[in-house]
């Protein structure tokens, strides 16, 4: 899917990592994200959580 998509999935955006690194700053500025922003978002989310999860060696969402 990464490599078929035009939306870059490999690659951070800078505001992401803002978002990550510095939640503050992140909601202080004026950032607006546009729709390709908001999937690429969302990929690198759940990409982390997929990471966080094997790292842990638990699920990613556990519903009982």
């Amino acid at each position: 899917m990464r490599r078929l998509s035009n939306l870059d999935f490999g690659n951070i955006s800078s505001t992401y990592a803002l978002m990550r690194n510095n939640p503050r700053e992140f909601y202080r500025s004026d950032i607006r994200l546009d729709e390709n922003a908001v999937t690429q978002w969302i990929w690198y989310g759940l990409r982390e959580a997929v990471e966080l999860s094997i790292r842990h060696s638990a699920p990613v969402l556990a519903v009982e």
